[in-house]
């Protein structure tokens, strides 16, 4: 971002300057100061590939913090964040991203998780204790 900054200290009208800022930003999390640093670069050259490139992963990026927000909530209940991830398991499934003894084993293992995660309590049952050595010893009468 320092570098960035000198960069445009030196000449303001360098678009290269302005894209390198706003990736910084944007890899900061600064999504409002990296679409701003953008802009200032498409003032000065409205066709540049970078820039609009850039601008466009700020906008998406900001899309899918919006639908995270939203679908957090969404579904409510026990089952809410369950349901979002088994329908993306089942879209990858889908698309054919998986081969079908996977696809199976994954089914298997969702079903699994579910069940011991939400059906049986969030807490992992404690083992049950085993036998002490001593009184599993043969041939030894107290």
């Amino acid at each position: 971002l320092a570098d960035a900054k000198r960069c445009l200290e030196l000449d303001p009208k360098f678009t290269k300057g302005y894209s390198r800022e706003g990736k910084a930003l944007f890899d900061l999390g600064r999504l409002d100061e990296a679409e701003a640093a953008y802009q200032k670069g498409l003032a000065i050259d409205a066709g540049n590939a970078g820039l609009l490139g850039g601008l466009n992963d700020v906008k998406d990026a900001r899309k899918r913090a919006q639908q995270r927000a939203s679908s957090s909530g969404a579904g409510g209940g026990l089952f809410g964040n369950v349901t979002q991830k088994l329908q993306g398991f089942f879209s990858t499934m889908q698309g054919g991203g998986m081969g079908s003894r996977v696809k199976m084993y994954g089914v298997v293992m969702v079903g699994y998780m579910m069940y011991n995660n939400y059906l049986k309590g969030t807490t992992p049952s404690s083992p049950s204790p085993s036998p002490s050595p001593s009184s599993s010893v043969e041939g030894t009468e107290a």
